[in-house]
């Protein structure tokens, strides 16, 4: 029996020796990016983030994109305690800050909020964000009145387009992709999986 090739979309880079052993072992992978990501270089946030990194906070992150523009505008490594999440988000944080400023990690953001609550007490909480993020984190912290400031450091542009294939599978990194894909799209019977860049 011949093998069949699966084809799948992924809407966010892969690394291209991943690209070359799924196509060994009959995967077929096309990347067709569905957001772009702009990290902020306004004037006013650097000289915030700057004025937050000589400050004892406690920085929230949920984003690659945030840590790498924050790093981006900080003009040191500031001593900040950090909650993160898991994957690349945690590594971005590990090669600029090391591991021991990390308080908690956790997989999404409803369980970050959780690791968060239960070690609550009347910090500042800086959770640096960008324009299009999940409110899971915010409203979690607002409801047990905490003091948190939220710091838009990126911008997330959708780039809605039809796709003309089929696909078996198609990879998501992110909730904003997947509006923007079904924005313009509809796609059955197909696997859907929303993956952490690692």
């Amino acid at each position: 029996m011949e093998n069949k090739h699966i084809y799948i979309l992924s809407t966010g880079k892969i690394r291209e020796k991943y690209l070359q052993e799924a196509q060994q072992k009959g995967f077929f992978i096309d990347i067709d990016p569905f957001i772009s990501v702009n990290l902020c270089n306004q004037q006013s946030i650097r000289d915030r983030i700057q004025k937050l990194s000589r400050e004892n906070i406690t920085a929230i992150f949920t984003s690659q994109y945030a840590v790498r523009s924050v790093i981006k505008m900080s003009d040191h490594v500031p001593a900040w305690k950090i909650y993160c999440l898991e994957g690349a988000t945690q590594k971005e944080i590990s090669s600029f800050w090391g591991t021991e400023n990390i308080i908690a990690t956790a997989g999404n953001g409803k369980e970050l909020a959780t690791q968060i609550l239960s070690a609550a007490n009347k910090e500042r909480y800086i959770f640096f964000c960008g324009n299009r993020r999940m409110d899971t984190i915010p409203s979690s912290l607002l409801a047990y009145d905490l003091f948190l400031e939220e710091l838009v450091v990126y911008d997330t542009i959708l780039l809605p387009h039809t796709i003309n294939r089929t696909y078996d599978a198609i990879f998501f990194f992110s909730p904003s992709a997947v509006e923007s894909f079904f924005s313009v799209n509809y796609a059955e019977p197909t696997l859907f999986f929303l993956l952490e860049p690692r």
